[in-house]
């Protein structure tokens, strides 16, 4: 594994390069100052997450990132001997992706999945191998609760899992490492991370969790052991942002759309009203919004005026209610993306900080290692039926109220983890769902009413605004810039969606 820098060459790289180098690798030979867009996938579950497996997936980490470069990859069903039944590709490979595999359960589902590991003939990993949706449920119903628990077969102070779970932890980090191409190519970048899995009642309060480098904790945080999204800041602050190394790490909220109305609320987990601290701390770490996805889109709430908010939404309020049509009950309020941003502003006026200035991005969620797997025309599902998996039934593709998901985007100056990072960190980022548009904009004062047609338009971009992401602010009256005769200026903001 290559080492963090010095702090002092990582100070004098960010004077001549625009962002730190945290890391050593080889300075990336297309490097473009005013920034480039790369598109990845920033959520991708593979067979270490325990439903994942459960569904009958035997991607790895190794798997996930092979596919998302290009490979094949053999998905479910496999025949008597083993072999896939199905194979997927991407017409277009990835620049960067995540594998995100669930915190939650990382050394029981290597448990059940290692025959000879501690803890493979228990109950839970019998019940899971002989009626894979019992086992799916009764595992599920336990890890949806506000105060989760290990099973028994982890021992009485979870040790046995912990052993496990550093095992798929490290592997996990050896697939990423793997992956990384640190040449002068710069083909691909991999992030090392993983999901935390907030589940109370049912209430989907997940975030993806993403370091900067190969710089991480032993550990990574779970729900299982920290149960409120403040408590998840708690440990990337004490295990990664405090610890005095190169690590950093950002966390991503997803499915806002089942969230219960959780998501966006004005107070803490324990009920008490947000403080201007709480505020600062929220949007320190959370920079980004996963708005598109596997499971609907959050971004607004459909029958508005805005006709478009009608696409691919869920019409259910909570993640536990997508198992009966029967539980369904109508969004909550502050359930989407919009509804999100429109509360923060409100409580930034309130508070003197804002706590959702998100940007936002889309992924996939995928459960079967695919990643970037967003082609409609031949969607091979992203978590294939248990019952069918496990009983070599064709499976279906997918649920019918589930899609292909999205890409993230982002812009950046080069394909390198330093670079990727900063543009998360400064929220210069978009998502789709699935077209590789290239889509820019900046907003400022003083701009020149031809600044879309003009050939350095993302120069002028940058020095007379803000780009996508960042705060623009009204200049001081005394420091104001004057139009210049014979050419109009504009204060609105300035986008182009170029050709690609």
């Amino acid at each position: 594994m290559k080492r963090p820098l010095p702090l002092a060459a990582v100070l004098a790289a960010g004077l001549c390069l625009g962002f730190a180098r945290s890391e050593e690798r080889a300075p990336c030979a297309h490097h473009d100052p005013l920034r480039q867009p790369f598109f990845g996938d920033l959520h991708v579950h593979t067979a270490f997450s325990f439903d994942g497996w459960g569904q009958g997936t035997r991607g790895t980490p190794r798997d996930a990132y092979a596919f998302a470069k290009g490979d094949s990859i053999g998905i479910q069903p496999y025949d008597g001997g083993g072999q896939a039944q199905r194979r997927v590709q991407l017409r277009r490979p990835l620049d960067f992706t995540l594998v995100s595999d669930h915190a939650e359960l990382l050394g029981e589902t290597r448990m059940c999945a290692t025959p000879g590991a501690p803890g493979y003939d228990s109950f839970v990993c019998w019940l899971n191998h002989r009626f894979p949706l019992l086992g799916y449920v009764l595992v599920n119903s336990e890890h949806s609760s506000p105060t989760p628990h290990r099973f028994r077969m982890c021992g009485a102070d979870g040790e046995r899992c912990r052993e496990q779970e550093a095992l798929a932890w490290r592997a996990i980090q050896d697939a990423a490492e793997e992956a990384y191409d640190r040449s002068a190519a710069c083909r691909f970048t991999s992030f090392v991370g993983y999901e935390w899995t907030g589940m109370p009642d049912g209430n989907n309060l997940h975030r993806n969790v993403v370091f900067r480098n190969a710089v991480v904790p032993s550990r990574p945080a779970n729900y299982i052991e920290d149960t409120t999204p403040e408590a998840l800041w708690t440990r990337l602050e004490r295990d990664c942002l405090e610890a005095g190394n190169a690590c950093d790490v950002l966390a991503i909220p997803h499915n806002s759309n089942v969230s219960g109305g959780l998501m966006f609320q004005g107070v803490r987990s324990d009920g008490e009203p947000l403080t201007r601290a709480d505020a600062v701390r929220r949007a320190t770490h959370e920079r980004l919004l996963e708005v598109t996805q596997h499971k609907g889109d959050s971004e607004c709430r459909a029958g508005g005026a805005d006709e478009l908010c009608g696409y691919e939404k869920l019409p259910y309020a909570r993640m536990a209610e997508m198992a009966s049509e029967r539980m369904w009950s109508p969004p909550a309020p502050l359930s989407y993306a919009r509804e999100g941003l429109g509360e923060g502003l409100r409580l930034g006026r309130k508070l003197g900080a804002n706590p959702f200035a998100l940007g936002l991005i889309a992924s996939t969620d995928t459960h079967l290692a695919t990643s970037g797997l967003v082609d409609e025309d031949r969607f091979a599902g992203h978590a294939a039926g248990t019952v069918s998996a496990r009983l070599e039934i064709p499976p279906l593709p997918d649920r019918l109220d589930f899609n292909p998901g999205g890409l993230a985007v982002l812009w950046a100056e080069e394909n390198s983890r330093d670079a990727l990072f900063e543009a998360m960190r400064r929220r210069e980022a978009y998502g789709t769902s699935g077209p590789r548009m290239q889509v820019r904009f900046f907003g400022g004062y003083g701009y020149a009413e031809d600044l879309c047609s003009a050939a350095d338009f993302a120069a002028q971009g940058y020095a007379g605004g803000v780009p996508m992401g960042a705060t623009c602010r009204p200049p001081r009256e005394s420091t104001a810039r004057r139009p210049r005769a014979g050419r109009p200026r504009s204060r609105s903001p300035r986008s182009r969606t170029p050709a690609r």
